[in-house]
């Protein structure tokens, strides 16, 4: 079995105040006409409705996608 790259989890206690400074890893590779992106963010704040003032707290999370192409 073939390993790219390592198994990361979210690592922090603290809520970041946005998507980017809270990401960790967005990695893609394409392998047999199949996409993988796997991306892991800690938890961070998101207006949730832009027009109003409350923000929500996001948890930390692990995305993996796969998307394989079309023939």
């Amino acid at each position: 079995m073939k390993t790219i790259g390592r198994k990361v989890f979210a690592n922090s206690a603290r809520t970041f105040p946005n998507k980017r400074s809270a990401a960790i890893v967005d990695d893609a590779i394409k392998l047999h006409g199949a996409r993988i992106s796997v991306t892991v963010h800690n938890a961070y704040r998101s207006l949730l409705f832009p027009g109003s003032k409350s923000d929500v707290c996001i948890a930390a999370d692990r995305i993996v996608r796969l998307k394989e192409a079309q023939l």
